[in-house]
């Protein structure tokens, strides 16, 4: 279960892991800025291909807040037994 957890929020970071400095209110910026240069060195993958999408978008959160949920809500952690098999817990 830990592993798909990790697996999720990897892959969650991987999608939103795009800078969105340069796209300005929505259609870009007139100053002279080189979004490749800024993105990485902002520890960003790469600039956000889409202005629009940089400024409006709101998946990240849901994205984000979706695989927390899931990797809070599995597992020992969230409370559930982990022994016996039978939804009790092992007595120790």
């Amino acid at each position: 279960m830990i592993g798909r957890d990790r697996s999720r929020l990897a892959d969650c970071r991987r999608r939103l892991n795009e800078s969105p400095l340069g796209a300005a209110a929505l259609a870009g910026t007139s100053f002279p800025i080189d979004r490749h240069m800024t993105a990485v060195a902002l520890g960003f993958d790469h600039p956000a291909a889409n202005s629009l999408d940089a400024v409006s978008d709101r998946d990240f959160a849901i994205e984000f807040l979706a695989a927390a949920a899931i990797a809070g809500s599995s597992g020992p952690v969230a409370g559930r037994p982990t022994g016996g098999g039978n939804g009790r817990p092992s007595r120790g």
